[in-house]
């Protein structure tokens, strides 16, 4: 698979940010990359979910991402998330502390959510792309980002 971004943002997953391990939400916060990425608004948009597994295979799921202020109402404070659908789910409970997510905008508006499984083709490929190596833990943002 190809893929093409007007800017990214990839990290290392932590157990609190995976469903079934440790949170409670269908979210991830909203660190100054993302809100780099999404801006200040309030805005949904178009998700294809992919996770890319050990053997080579690829899942996908087709949803929506949602960027918001979760304290827009709180003078002087933010606290931005990035709220993934149910449809995104399947994709994401796949996920283990190390693997590596990719937050992707893509010139149509549409975003990519990818879940590169460690030690993976892919896993390989977008932390060379974005400089990360196994011990990164906060997000790495590049703009106009080419893989595969």
């Amino acid at each position: 698979m190809r893929y093409s971004f007007l800017t990214a943002a990839a990290k290392h997953l932590s157990q609190v940010e995976i469903v079934r391990l440790g949170s409670s939400q269908h979210e991830l916060n909203g660190v100054s990359s993302l809100r780099r990425l999404f801006g200040d608004s309030r805005t949904t948009c178009q998700t294809e979910f992919v996770l890319y597994d050990f053997f080579g295979n690829s899942a996908s799921s087709i949803g929506t991402v949602t960027w918001y202020d979760a304290r827009v109402n709180t003078p002087g404070r933010t606290e931005y998330r990035l709220y993934y659908s149910s449809e995104g789910e399947e994709i994401v409970n796949q996920a283990e502390p190390g693997d590596l997510v990719v937050v992707g905008y893509k010139q149509t508006g549409d975003v990519s959510f990818i879940i590169a499984k460690r030690d993976t083709e892919y896993y390989d490929m977008f932390c060379n792309v974005f400089g990360l190596n196994e011990y990164s833990s906060e997000y790495a943002l590049e703009r106009d980002v080419r893989v595969g």
